[in-house]
């Protein structure tokens, strides 16, 4: 029997993800000070692949800004492949393909050094620990000599003065690490182990750049972000049940305590996330 490879975290044909991912791919853009890595110098004719691509909002404003360059995203998802495609088509960006493919299941069906450039952000939603090294193996497999492979990631998904959020969070990073999601038990342990993980794969040069964004409420990101995390932790309450960390009833009283807990004039948040990038030897 073919092993189920959907581990994401969240139902990812639902619509309000759909629309909560778009929104997050702007927040973690401006956050990290553009789209491509610093040292990624286009000059036309350049091929890039966006790894569990979502709705795709990241590649279509690659795709947009960068009209001589190639942009193919992938996910698993028929419902975000679809949306994507319809926007491409909408907006008539013909340098950009999306494509129906799930990265938990390699080799990828792309030939050897096809990409000059391989993007993947917060993944850790649906990848096993054990997963990490295969992905970034097959990832050099695809790039070209002197291409770059970037992931952005995050441990925790912020910390905040919220005792509620925190309680949340506490709870689904102890099953995802009973669950062989995470390295260790408070967080996902990937940040640390990602610029290891490039050099083992035979990365050279390879950087790593933490970005913090400040969600406190005296912010302009607190409310985007805090819309962001409000649908992000209602999504989770099957993930959250059916893991038997919380019933129904507990994981709806967090949620609820968290919303108001968001609102204190006193509350603080850092939501903090590590880029990581290397080329492939020329």
């Amino acid at each position: 029997m073919e092993k189920d490879t959907n581990t994401y975290v969240i139902n990812a044909e639902s619509g309000a993800e759909m629309a909560r991912l778009i929104d997050q791919d702007r927040i973690l853009t401006r956050a990290m000070g553009g789209l491509l890595p610093e040292d990624f110098q286009p000059d036309g004719g350049e091929v890039v692949l966006d790894l569990a691509c979502g709705p795709g909002g990241w590649a279509q404003e690659v795709a947009f800004s960068n009209p001589g360059m190639q942009v193919i995203g992938i996910d698993s998802s028929r419902k975000m492949i679809g949306y994507a495609q319809s926007l491409t088509s909408a907006q008539h960006i013909e340098n950009l393909e999306f494509y129906i493919t799930d990265i938990c299941k390699l080799p990828l069906d792309f030939p050897d050094s096809t990409f000059d450039l391989i993007n993947a952000r917060l993944i850790s939603g649906f990848m096993l620990k054990d997963d990490w090294e295969k992905l970034i193996q097959e990832c050099m497999r695809l790039l070209r000599p002197g291409g770059i492979l970037r992931f952005t990631e995050g441990d925790r998904v912020s910390k905040t003065t919220s005792p509620a959020f925190e309680e949340m969070q506490d709870l689904l990073l102890a099953y995802g690490y009973r669950a062989n999601r995470s390295f260790h038990q408070g967080d996902v342990g990937v940040t640390t182990r990602l610029p290891h993980f490039l050099r083992a794969a035979g990365c050279k040069n390879v950087r790593a750049q933490a970005h913090v964004i400040d969600w406190s409420i005296d912010t302009k990101e607190w409310a985007t972000v805090r819309q962001n995390f409000e649908i992000a932790y209602k999504l989770l309450q099957s993930y959250a049940v059916n893991g038997g960390v919380a019933t129904d009833e507990q994981w709806i009283a967090l949620w609820e305590q968290t919303q108001r807990e968001f609102y204190a004039p006193d509350f603080c948040a850092l939501w903090i996330f590590v880029s990581a990038w290397g080329r492939k030897p020329a």
